[in-house]
């Protein structure tokens, strides 16, 4: 059975860990939102539908997801993914989405990606490899291993 103090330990040793994680870990500098005016034009130049079509499909699909969340029910959109009703410790509800796998595999092909990328060179490297960084970057406050 563990201690409190080591409870303690375990929790400080986390905390610290997660110090390095935030600092060193791979981040998307994001660029400019993209509004829903952008999105409704750049849907309708591509597909040869008027705005305000697109416009109302987009509001029912919002409407209806918020429908069935209500009702304790997921959605699945085939080509977006699963949305469904989530609830956190102060009982406030939200939609979680998981995106679908054409999305996520379409995202992840070889050289695709055109945005920035902060803490690149740290990408597929371990939680130990960060907390290297750390301490030499901060000799004044190292992490133990």
């Amino acid at each position: 059975m563990t201690t409190l103090n080591e409870n303690a330990a375990e929790f400080k040793k986390t905390s610290e860990e997660i110090k390095a994680i935030y600092a060193y870990r791979p981040r998307i500098k994001r660029g400019q939102l993209v509004d829903m005016d952008e999105l409704v034009s750049f849907i309708s130049g591509r597909t040869g539908l008027n705005e305000g079509t697109i416009l109302n499909v987009l509001m029912e699909l919002r409407d209806s997801l918020v429908f069935f969340a209500k009702a304790a029910r997921s959605v699945r959109v085939k080509v977006l993914g699963i949305f469904g009703p989530n609830i956190n410790l102060e009982g406030k509800f939200s939609l979680y989405h998981k995106p679908d796998k054409w999305m996520k595999n379409e995202l992840n092909k070889p050289n695709i990606f055109r945005g920035y990328i902060e803490n690149e060179d740290m990408m597929g490297k371990s939680i130990n490899d960060l907390i290297a960084r750390w301490n030499q970057e901060h000799p004044d406050d190292p992490i133990k291993l």
